[in-house]
């Protein structure tokens, strides 16, 4: 029997071959050029990290060491300027009170050499009262000879408000001199004067209780 040339055709225009379902189909290549270039990426992600990461360190040791270092080398020498403000400081408040002895000392020097002044004074006035009572004139002159620098240096020494005093005595000595021979009564009259005065000045800077 004559094959129908039709149904010829037709078979082999249908492909009738079997396919298996175990097999796995391949994927697309673009798919797999993806994934190369993300690892890629990835990477050179990751290399980029470590470049920073190691240049953070750098960074560290070569900027924050030394300003470390700096600063502790700042807070020493604070540390010693601290120690040596004390010490001056220190040094100060005994100079301080070395220098109030010495102003005491000084104090009491010049009131020491006050309190010689008048007695000095006052000595020279007694002899020479005592030789005008004895009339001995010569002698109660030369007895006045340093009296008048007694006077100056009492001057010098009293406070300013003691100074017209001073300048009163000075005054009455140079009458007591000039009337020794002239006038003996009113030159021993002027030497009374000048030790009242003396002895009054002496209990103001030296009063005893």
């Amino acid at each position: 029997m004559d094959e129908n040339p039709l149904e010829t055709d037709f078979e082999s225009t249908i492909d009738i071959t079997p396919t298996s379902s175990d097999e796995t189909p391949t994927p697309p290549a673009s798919e797999s050029r993806a994934r190369l270039f993300f690892k890629r990426l990835l990477r050179w992600l990751v290399g980029l990290l470590i470049i920073f990461g190691l240049g953070f360190i750098t960074a560290i040791f070569s900027l924050f060491l030394p300003a470390r270092q700096v600063t502790n080398q700042q807070t020493a020498a604070l540390a010693d300027a601290h120690q040596k403000i004390e010490e001056l400081t220190n040094q100060l408040a005994e100079l301080n009170g070395l220098q109030k002895k010495y102003q005491e000392s000084l104090e009491n020097q010049q009131k020491a050499n006050l309190f010689i002044s008048i007695l000095s004074a006052r000595v020279d006035i007694a002899n020479a009262q005592l030789a005008m009572a004895n009339g001995d004139t010569a002698r109660a002159r030369l007895s006045l000879s340093q009296t008048s620098k007694q006077l100056q240096t009492l001057e010098k020494l009293v406070e300013t408000g003691q100074r017209k005093i001073v300048t009163d005595m000075q005054d009455r000595l140079e009458l007591a001199l000039a009337g020794i021979e002239s006038n003996p009564y009113a030159a021993q009259s002027d030497l009374d004067v000048l030790a009242n005065s003396l002895l009054e000045l002496q209990s103001v800077y030296f009063t005893t209780p």
